[in-house]
């Protein structure tokens, strides 16, 4: 299993990859992907068992549970029609995003 660190790291590098796409519709998929791929991955691995933690690493993983539904709670509630205002989608999705690693790294 990837530490949990790692998963920043690859979203970043998927980020920074999909950042270069010049297509507004593919560069918003490209990110919402790079996002979720990170979302799942840590959550799979790291949020969902708390079989094998204790003390400050279990608040940690209960912090981060809460992270995760702000997250998609953020994602699912996106105003902006994508098909109307391809922009201000993207920035609210952008927004979601940020605040999501905001959040992630202030865990460490």
């Amino acid at each position: 299993m990837a530490s949990k660190i790692s998963y920043i790291y690859d979203y970043t590098e998927c980020a920074q990859t999909a950042s270069k796409i010049t297509e507004d519709s593919m560069l918003i998929h490209a990110f919402t992907q790079c996002a979720t791929t990170f979302i799942n991955d840590y959550y799979d691995n790291t949020v969902k068992d708390y079989s094998n933690c204790t003390g400050a690493e279990l608040l940690g993983i209960k912090k981060m549970d809460q992270y995760y539904t702000t997250y998609t709670n953020c994602i699912g509630g996106v105003k902006t029609d994508y098909t109307v205002d391809m922009a201000g989608a993207f920035a609210e999705v952008t927004q979601c995003h940020a605040d999501f690693i905001t959040s992630f790294n202030s865990m460490f």
